[in-house]
């Protein structure tokens, strides 16, 4: 794939601001959609066509190691921030640490409405981790020289496969590895619902299967969108000030600049819905009598 060698390191940045036009895309013979640059792209095409550096970030970076390293960066950038917030834990807290305490308590109160305040101490470590690192991984797509990790594959189906694993492991350990089958069957309790056991075994089966797929691909779609179509109209920014007279600018008009407050929402969207989905599945692992328990004290 080719990219484009912009004249210099200044322009190259700015190309990457939400205000600017500019693109590292539409280059002579440039492959897949259009995209904004990151760091890694546009340190590859400062870089002379024969440096070893610039073939390396080429084949490991471009929609590669790049994605973990920057999901290592938001790992590493909110462990510092919850660090600092919590190192003193006050019982009069002030702006920060009541900030994240708010967040939190916030995010419990929520699935505690979906699985139960029992259920929601159990794994709110869990769906609380996943809907902060995922909405995390979706909106650092729009701050300039950054990419979202949670736009390629890869990283979804990372994400996927530990809940279908959590889901089932939960299931084994609260019902039983007989249970866990019955439960799969659709609890048979006469002989109608035994002779459809193995039928509905099959289905609940592929139904299992189906959910992680489901979940990567719902993600990684969504997320890979909102790049397209801010890289589009970037694009187009470019094209059209190139229109009026400047070909040579690597800075656009900012056409894409509204799209930006659309993708902060279905980024949210999208981690609220991975993460609900993680704790419904959950929930529906559990036996039968929990249920029950959970919805009376949601209801009471």
């Amino acid at each position: 794939m080719k990219r484009p060698v912009l004249s210099s390191f200044v322009a190259a940045a700015l190309a990457g601001f939400p205000w600017s036009g500019a693109c590292a895309f539409g280059a002579e013979g440039a492959e897949g959609p259009p995209e904004v640059p990151n760091i890694f792209l546009l340190i590859q095409g400062l870089l002379p066509e024969d440096s070893p550096l610039r073939h390396f970030l080429h084949a490991h970076f471009h929609k590669g190691w790049e994605n973990v390293v920057f999901s290592f960066l938001i790992v590493g950038a909110t462990y510092l921030v919850l660090a600092k917030g919590m190192a003193r834990r006050l019982r009069n807290p002030g702006r920060f640490q009541g900030a994240i305490e708010a967040l939190g308590e916030t995010a419990f109160n929520f699935f505690k409405e979906v699985m139960g305040e029992r259920n929601a101490r159990d794994f709110i470590p869990l769906v609380g981790a996943l809907f902060f690192f995922i909405f995390f991984n979706n909106i650092i797509g729009i701050v300039p020289l950054f990419a979202a990790p949670s736009s390629t594959w890869k990283t979804t189906f990372a994400l996927s496969i530990p809940v279908f694993l959590i889901v089932q492991t939960v299931g084994i350990v609260r019902c039983g590895l007989w249970g866990r089958i019955h439960h799969l069957m659709g609890s048979p309790k006469d002989a109608v619902g035994w002779a459809f056991a193995p039928l509905m075994f099959c289905l609940e089966v592929i139904g299992e299967l189906v959910r992680p797929v489901s979940l990567a691909l719902r993600l990684y779609g969504n997320i890979l969108g909102e790049d397209i179509l801010i890289g589009a109209f970037a694009m187009m920014g470019v094209m059209l000030m190139g229109f009026l007279g400047a070909p040579k600018c690597p800075i656009g008009i900012p056409l894409q600049f509204p799209f930006l407050f659309l993708a902060l929402l279905t980024s949210t969207i999208q981690a609220l819905v991975f993460s609900l989905l993680a704790s419904i599945y959950i929930l529906l692992a559990l036996p039968h009598e929990e249920h029950g328990e959970e919805e009376g004290a949601a209801h009471s």
